[in-house]
Formats: C-alpha cells, sequence, structure tokens
C-alpha cells in the first residue's frame, strides 16, 4: 500500500513537471514573463502612488497669474519630486528586469525599453515594458497638464 501511495506521488510530481516542460515549449517565454510580474506590479503601485501622491499636491495649488514667481516656483518644486517618484519607480523596473534577463550591469536594461525589436529573454517583454511606458506618460503627462492648469 505503502508503496502505491509513493508510485502515485511520484506520478503526480512527474505530471506536474511534465506540465510546466510542456508549456515551456509552447510558450517559452512563460516563465520569464511569470518571473517578470512581481516586478511589474510593484512598479506598476509605484507609479500609481506617485501620481495619487502628486495629483494631490497641485490641486492644492491655488491658481494665478503665469508671471507669479511664487507660482512657478511651488510647480516646479512639486514637478521635480513627482518626476523623480515616477523615475525612482521605472529605475526600479528598469534593475530588476535587468538582473532578470541577465544584464550586466542590470540598470543598462532602462536603453531596451525603448527598443520593439530584441533578442533574448528581454524580447518575452516588450509588450509589458510598453504598456509599463504608456502608463508612465500618461501619467505623466496628466500631472503636467494639472500644473498648467494653475497658471492663469
Amino acid at each position: 500500500m505503502k508503496s502505491l501511495i509513493i508510485l502515485l506521488f511520484a506520478t503526480v510530481i512527474a505530471s506536474g513537471d511534465a506540465a510546466q516542460k510542456c508549456q515551456e515549449v509552447t510558450d517559452p517565454c512563460a516563465s520569464v514573463r511569470a518571473d517578470a510580474a512581481p516586478i511589474y506590479e510593484n512598479a506598476n503601485n509605484g507609479l500609481k502612488d506617485a501620481e495619487e501622491r502628486c495629483e494631490a499636491q497641485l490641486e492644492a495649488v491655488e491658481p494665478r497669474p503665469a508671471s507669479d514667481g511664487a507660482l512657478n516656483e511651488e510647480l516646479r518644486t512639486i514637478s521635480q519630486q513627482c518626476q523623480a517618484d515616477l523615475s525612482n519607480s521605472m529605475q526600479y523596473a528598469a534593475t530588476n528586469l535587468g538582473g532578470l534577463v541577465g544584464l550586466d550591469p542590470p540598470e543598462s536594461y532602462v536603453g531596451i525599453f525603448l527598443q520593439t525589436e530584441r533578442e533574448g529573454m528581454s524580447a518575452c517583454l516588450v509588450e509589458t515594458d510598453s504598456a509599463l511606458l504608456t502608463s508612465y506618460q500618461s501619467i505623466f503627462l496628466s500631472l503636467e497638464a494639472i500644473a498648467e492648469s494653475k497658471r492663469l
């Protein structure tokens, strides 16, 4: 009876391994995408947090004439901090993705973000990189529009 149970467990484990190998053959990018998913999630969460924080700060600024030096300084200070927060999220993603695909140094992945023609494992991440960049650009432009709306 014990040997039957052991055989059953061995069969289940072997079939699980076979299923994973089959998935990797049919979609060689599956494991890379799975490993990258938490990196993208963390980066997207960082972008959203920065967006919410920056929107609140910008919305709190009272609209004034564009010639108001204090307004321009206030908006510049907020914009610089917001840009730094957004950039930190993107740098986090680039560094960790670079490490995932085996780049040395991993930070060099920043240059790959903009490329649509890639080789190796980074080719598996083109669509997700593009979505992350689009999110970054959308947030950046939205914050710029809010800042501009404060100048009368």
